[in-house]
């Protein structure tokens, strides 16, 4: 019985790691500035998949 608590009180802790360590990445993320992408950047993609739509219909 004591091996099956503390198997349950391992995953907990690494449970509860995982969880801050992902609270953190996205606090990370959302905090940077937000930079649109460049006007040319958009047009090459729109034009990939036009292209690409065209040989699907």
């Amino acid at each position: 019985m004591e091996r099956g608590k503390l198997t349950a009180i391992l995953t907990g802790v690494i449970a509860v790691a995982l969880g801050v360590i992902y609270l953190l990445i996205t606090l990370f993320l959302d905090s940077r500035p937000f930079q649109p992408l460049p006007q040319e950047l958009l047009n090459s993609l729109s034009l990939g998949l036009d292209h690409l739509f065209a040989k699907l219909a």
